[in-house]
């Protein structure tokens, strides 16, 4: 049967509703025949209207006359202005000339004077005849040069006797005239050789003597008969090509009478046939039958073009028709593909959710009620929010960009969980009160954002003063100046190869000093920056630098990067290295001034007093802190952890120092630069360690060593949760002792550069 027996109700049901969308289908399709049958009439009838309109325009006067006319008058127009223009160039050409003219006269006039002198001829004639007589000889030296440079050392076996020169001058040229003459007889010879088979012909003069009047008159009887014979020639050539013309126009002629005579004979055996009578009526009858022909041609091309039309729009119909077909059965594979991607993504998302324990996430009450547009809605606005929190996140970056692939839906569950995970492991529980990751961050930034105005408060109170700062940046811009002298005082008596001296000069840059003394003066002027809550210090620095000096270009910088560089007293100066070399006094140390030996001599001198003074510094830090270590526990521990080990020692000054084996054996011995070392454990033996092992054991105390901090959690268990709480508030880790990782992510490293040393190790 058409409708099955068992589910009839349903079956007619989606009957009914295929009859409803053909229905619709149909109404579509009849809507738009009719829009365009109604598009069809409206051309038709504007077509009309645009013909009745127009239709007097044919019979109208020709404009194309009128046009022709025009280009005519156009062109001539066109020539006159170019015989204008050309005029005008040339008298242009004849003007600028003139004032050619003009300027030179004026050159001439300031040598009128000369121009006047009659003597002036003479002497340019004079000049120039010594000028050609020095061109001459200079052209005979250049010619004659190797001659004469050969000819030098003979000079005066030639200078000796001038008479038997000439005498050989005139044997010379008396041999050069026998020998031309007798070349000449010699030519003369080979001539008369090769002509001498007609000397034979003696008896030829006789008769040319006699014969002579005769022999005239016939080769004038000869010309005249070749004369003849050649106009008769030429004559006979056109009277036989006028021949074949003429033979080719009667042949032409008898063709053409011949197809006029057979056309004629054929017409009039075709109105014999037909019956046509050639009476004064047959022209009247002719007309009419044409006319009647016509009127049935057009009627039957505009019915051709009628059914042509009708045809293209069936199969235009057709085609379309077609083309919805295949669109809807595409349309139809896709979404039934969809529709299994999309339940076997919701099957792994229910294993996903109950593996992860998110399951009652999903199934919110307020969630049914929602379309999927509010829902995508949701999850876009939730993702816009989670993608600014996990920025810093690489694997949650991951997981973000996979989850924007459309096709793979099931993956914004599995980001949504990601992050729920992140949180759940590294958020404090007292923070979090919810399951859902995105009011977890609202939380969390409601926190941060208390944190934040807590912090803000408390820099606020410890907040200095932008006139104290320019203090503190100038009293060590003076103590490193101060330095540098004392490292001038011991680089005057340097000298090695043609280097007296070395020295530094250290100034300070233009635009830094204009900065100190802007924080130090006029500090009321820009109180916006330092007053400002949004700002911190080394950015309000930072923006007050930009302001001073806004034709500096900061690049991509942010402005705390910039503010960092701006407190660290070291951008702020200037080092110029200089050597003495005698009688050129102070000279720059580059590379073009120095030679490879003296810019190696004056780097090895600095560095020599570089390293003596950081010496004679650490001396006098190792006995400071050999004060404090007596008194301070903490500091016997380190010390202890940090010299228990010489090998370790040694490993770090091949890190640190290209001269690690000598010192390393240095550190051994006893010498005046040791310092005597005795660990807190009195089964320890004593360790000697000197100035360079302390500079390295300074570097493993700033990287945070894991011995030394399990030996104070030893030291010290009873505070060990007071100082874990404490540091969490001051450093925001949960580590009890804060590396040197901490220190310079938190920007806590400018304490570190007040200490030359410290200086020298945090940069190694």
């Amino acid at each position: 049967p058409s409708l099955p027996i068992f589910a009839a109700r349903a079956a007619r049901e989606n009957r009914i509703e295929s009859l409803h969308a053909e229905r619709e289908v149909l109404s579509e399709r009849f809507a738009t025949l009719s829009f365009d049958v109604q598009k069809t009439q409206r051309l038709h009838q504007a077509f009309s209207r645009f013909i009745g309109s127009h239709l007097s325009v044919a019979f109208e006067d020709d404009p194309e006359a009128e046009i022709r006319r025009l280009n005519g008058r156009r062109v001539e127009l066109e020539r006159a202005l170019a015989t204008h223009e050309n005029d005008n160039q040339q008298q242009r050409l004849q003007f600028e000339q003139a004032k050619e003219g003009v300027s030179a006269l004026n050159r001439l006039l300031p040598r009128l004077n000369l121009l006047a002198d009659e003597t002036l001829a003479d002497r340019v004639d004079e000049i120039q005849e010594r000028l050609d007589e020095a061109q001459e000889a200079a052209r005979f030296v250049q010619q004659y040069g190797n001659q004469l440079a050969k000819l030098e050392p003979v000079v005066s076996v030639l200078q000796s006797d001038p008479e038997q020169f000439e005498q050989l001058k005139e044997d010379y040229a008396w041999s050069q005239q026998m020998q031309r003459d007798a070349r000449q007889q010699a030519f003369a010879l080979a001539e008369v050789v090769e002509r001498r088979a007609h000397f034979s012909y003696s008896d030829s003069a006789e008769m040319l003597s006699g014969n002579s009047d005769l022999n005239e008159k016939l080769r004038q009887r000869l010309e005249q008969a070749e004369a003849e014979r050649t106009r008769a020639r030429e004559a006979l050539r056109s009277h036989a090509a006028q021949l074949s013309q003429y033979s080719q126009v009667l042949a032409s002629l008898k063709s053409s009478y011949d197809t006029k005579k057979e056309l004629l004979n054929d017409l009039q055996r075709e109105l014999q046939d037909i019956g046509v009578r050639a009476d004064s009526g047959a022209e009247e009858r002719a007309r009419q039958r044409r006319d009647e022909l016509h009127a049935q041609l057009s009627n039957n091309r505009s019915r051709r073009n009628q059914l042509e039309k009708a045809l293209t729009f069936c199969e235009a119909e057709m085609e379309n028709l077609t083309r919805k077909l295949r669109k809807l059965e595409r349309d139809y594979h896709e979404m039934r593909e969809q529709v299994v991607t999309a339940k076997a993504g919701w099957c792994a998302v229910m294993r996903m959710v109950k593996d992860n324990g998110v399951e009652r996430r999903l199934h919110r009450r307020e969630l049914a009620y929602l379309s999927a547009d509010e829902l995508r809605s949701m999850s876009d606005k939730a993702l816009g929010a989670l993608r600014l929190a996990v920025a810093d996140n690489e694997h949650l970056r991951d997981v973000l960009r996979l989850s924007e692939d459309p096709k793979r839906p099931e993956r914004k569950i599995q980001f949504f969980v990601a992050v729920y995970q992140h949180l759940r492991e590294r958020i404090r529980q007292d923070i979090i009160r919810t399951d859902d990751p995105v009011e977890a961050i609202e939380q969390m930034e409601i926190e941060l954002s208390r944190l934040t105005e807590e912090l803000t408060s408390r820099e606020q109170k410890l907040a200095i003063s932008s006139r104290s700062v320019a203090n503190i940046i100038r009293k060590t811009i003076q103590r490193e100046q101060n330095r540098i002298r004392m490292l001038n005082q011991g680089l005057q008596s340097v000298s090695f190869g043609q280097v007296n001296s070395v020295r530094l000069n250290v100034n300070v840059r233009e635009t830094h000093a204009t900065l100190l003394d802007v924080l130090s003066e006029q500090q009321e002027q820009h109180q916006d920056l330092f007053n400002s809550n949004r700002l911190t210090f080394s950015e309000a620095l930072a923006k007050l630098y930009q302001r001073l000096n806004p034709q500096i270009d900061m690049g991509q910088r942010t402005p705390q990067t910039i503010g960092e560089e701006l407190l660290d007293y070291r951008n702020y100066l200037e080092m110029e290295v200089e050597v003495n070399r005698g009688s050129d006094g102070w000279l720059r140390a580059e590379s073009g001034a120095l030679s490879t030996g003296e810019a190696i001599g004056t780097g090895m001198s600095i560095l020599v007093m570089v390293v003596q003074s950081w010496e004679d510094e650490a001396r006098r830090l190792v006995q400071s802190w050999e004060d404090e270590a007596r008194a301070d526990c903490a500091g016997k521990i380190f010390r202890h952890v940090a010299c228990c080990s010489s090998m370790k020692r040694r490993v770090w000054m091949r890190a640190l120092s290209p001269r690690c084996l000598n010192y390393a054996n240095v550190c051994r011995c006893s010498s005046s630069s040791l310092r005597r070392k005795t660990s807190v454990r009195r089964r320890a033996r004593p360790i000697n360690w000197c100035v360079k092992c302390f500079r390295i054991l300074s570097m493993f105390m700033l990287s945070g060593c894991v011995a030394l901090r399990r030996s104070f959690r030893k030291r010290f268990p009873v505070r060990k949760r007071k100082i874990r709480l404490q540091k969490r508030v001051k450093y925001g880790r949960n580590d009890d002792v804060p590396d040197g990782a901490s220190f310079i992510r938190q920007g806590r490293i400018n304490r570190l550069r007040r200490h030359p040393v410290q200086q020298v190790l945090f940069y190694h």
